[in-house]
């Protein structure tokens, strides 16, 4: 009697992952990945340093536009998982505060799925240029 190969385990393995995967019951089966910078950056950082930190950090880096899609992108992503008592998405007039307003929105809809323990997909970078280099100061240890 011969013992399977390695590539037939391999293949049951991904089977039994995305069976158990899918039972969970969220929307997202595999839940596969989105591509956004900002939320990358944001959901690796996000509880490991401390909330002005993060926010300074990603309104002085990020423009307008990537600001305002990545707050859609997450707020769409939060409403797919069809959870009671997410936040409405307010919409920003243009204005000085627009960009640190679209931020702090961003990280209060984090908060609120952290709270919730709600899964979120991962979010990739695909152009490590729109990472911002960053030094948490020794206050990071004080998180939000």
């Amino acid at each position: 009697m011969s013992l399977p190969s390695a590539s037939v385990i391999s293949v049951i393995s991904i089977i039994v992952v995305v069976v158990f995967i899918q039972s969970c019951g969220h929307n997202y089966g595999v839940m596969a990945s989105s591509t956004n910078e900002l939320l990358s950056f944001v959901t690796f950082y996000h509880g490991k340093v401390t909330y002005s930190e993060l926010l300074t950090t990603i309104s002085g880096f990020y423009d307008d536009g990537e600001v305002s899609d990545a707050k859609e992108l997450l707020f769409t992503v939060v409403n797919d998982l069809q959870v009671d008592g997410v936040p409405r998405m307010k919409l920003r007039n243009k204005g000085v505060n627009k960009r640190r307003l679209d931020c702090e929105d961003s990280l209060s809809l984090l908060e609120f799925t952290d709270k919730k323990l709600l899964p979120l997909p991962p979010f990739c970078a695909r152009n490590l240029d729109r990472i911002p280099r960053f030094s948490p100061s020794s206050s990071s240890s004080l998180v939000y």
